[in-house]
């Protein structure tokens, strides 16, 4: 347990101070002070006024937190919802839960089920600060052991599989797959998403124009492809060096991911208590974007089962750029980091030339950053630019891209709005199913219309190389599941 003395502690409860949380400070010297002076007699009493202040605690960091814009909240409040998490569920963990009474105050804040604490020490991962990040981590692989024997325990004897879900379905067209009447894999087409396998104007060619019309680009062309995979010198020279886009069939076709990941019982036995942040909406720039914490198991049941042809429409549901490997640590064996992430612009020496290669942000020290993308048919990630080197891994499923270079970027209308500047005005996801640009869209951005591009169909086990300041947009044809690793 963290004790009173610990420096972080004192740290935490001055900057609370300067920041008008003094109460706050107040009730966590409290808090830690009950779990640390507690005696065998006073113990259970102890853990219960805890837990119910460490909730108190919780509930005001996360006020403060979302008020406002997420950027701007100060770094105290996420490390006392982080720290405040960790008390409460030491607390619960202190107090058996055939201790009575079941009445008393704060008895509802303690979590003695192993999901429930699971659950609170994700979401304190995903708001909480660093400073705690190394005890919730430690935390959080107990709470997963203490889940997995309870599960293993709630399955002896029993033949069916055991669903590991803590959310109430929210759809009603479930019945058939919960009877095991329905039988599906990541990766299936989705017959109630028919607009998914609608393309932009003149994707791979196959774009008509009609009379009247903007013409097509002349320079379309598709990426590079290599049947086996290049070395890393012909890497380095040929695209690393060069800012040029590769396909790599088959390139991660050898992941155990690949079989492993197809069915969502595995994910769901792995993961599916597990606690992520989904996003709601066509795409993160759209008005109606939002995101909310749910379960793995509700996300891939809710939004990711296909359904039959003619069903309901619903709202598509994206777990994206997620480091799922660090939270569960348990998939990333699966998951293998690509040779080329080793190369940084120390190997390219004089070498670079083409269209740029870093730009804003750029570091050859920088780590490789691992992201999961999960999702339905129909995700969409919009026309944008990142400032790093970009390998995106398609496990599951199939995935269209489009990639403009970086020396279009005045025709790609670069949004006006600081923190969108490296995304695109233009919205070609609203162009989809056309055979040419909508006059509306051409006539706003007719730069664009006249722009060449890249592009090609991520089939699984396939991956792409996306150069740092190539634009580029993702749009996924069926249910999919996606491993990006950025480097640079």
């Amino acid at each position: 347990m963290i004790p009173l003395s610990d420096a972080r502690v004192a740290t935490l409860r001055a900057d609370l101070r300067a920041i008008g949380g003094s109460t706050c400070a107040r009730l966590l010297r409290r808090c830690v002070e009950l779990l640390e002076d507690a005696t065998a007699d006073a113990e259970s009493a102890r853990a219960t006024e805890c837990a119910s202040t460490a909730a108190i605690l919780t509930d005001a960091a996360w006020e403060k937190l979302h008020t406002g814009d997420w950027k701007d909240a100060e770094p105290a409040w996420r490390d006392l919802y982080a720290l405040a998490t960790l008390l409460r569920v030491r607390a619960s963990a202190t107090r058996p839960p055939r201790d009575p009474p079941a009445s008393a105050l704060g008895d509802s804040a303690l979590l003695h089920d192993p999901t429930a604490a699971l659950r609170a020490l994700d979401v304190a991962t995903l708001l909480g600060g660093p400073t705690f990040r190394s005890e919730l981590d430690v935390a959080i692989r107990a709470a997963a052991a203490r889940n997995a024997r309870a599960t293993a325990a709630a399955r002896e004897g029993s033949t069916k599989r055991h669903r590991a879900d803590t959310e109430a379905d929210a759809d009603a067209d479930t019945s058939e797959e919960e009877s095991g009447a329905f039988r599906w894999c990541i990766g299936d087409p989705d017959p109630s998403a028919a607009t998914a396998t609608e393309l932009p104007p003149h994707a791979l060619g196959v774009g008509i124009t009609s009379p009247g019309a903007v013409p097509a680009p002349a320079a379309r062309s598709p990426v590079r492809r290599y049947e086996e995979p290049p070395s890393l010198e012909t890497f380095l020279l040929e695209h690393f060096a060069r800012s040029s886009p590769a396909l790599l069939v088959g390139g991660c076709a050898c992941w155990p991911a690949r079989t492993r990941w197809r069915d969502p019982e595995f994910l769901r036995d792995v993961a599916g208590v597990r606690t992520v942040p989904v996003e709601y909406g066509p795409d993160y720039l759209h008005p109606e974007w939002t995101q909310e914490l749910t379960t793995v198991a509700t996300l891939l049941r809710r939004d990711i089962r296909p359904r039959r042809a003619g069903s309901a429409a619903r709202r598509i549901g994206y777990l994206a750029q997620h480091a799922l490997f660090d939270q569960i640590p348990e998939l990333k064996s699966d998951v293998r980091t690509p040779d080329y992430c080793a190369l940084s612009a120390r190997e390219m020496g004089s070498q670079v030339e083409g269209d740029g290669v870093g730009g804003e942000g750029y570091s050859e020290e920088r780590p490789v950053a691992t992201n999961a993308w999960l999702g339905p048919a129909g995700t969409v990630s919009p026309l944008h630019r990142d400032s790093h080197h970009g390998l995106l891994s398609q496990v599951l499923g199939r995935k269209y891209v489009r990639l403009y270079a970086p020396r279009h970027e005045r025709a790609m209308y670069p949004r006006d709005v600081a923190k969108e500047s490296n995304a695109s005005s233009v919205d070609l996801a609203a162009e989809r199913g056309r055979a040419t640009l909508s006059e509306e869209t051409a006539q706003a951005f007719p730069e664009f219309a006249k722009a060449p591009f890249l592009d090609v169909i991520l089939e699984e086990g396939d991956q792409l190389y996306v150069p740092p300041e190539w634009w580029h947009y993702v749009q996924s044809m069926t249910s999919s599941f996606s491993v990006s690793h950025w480097w640079g």
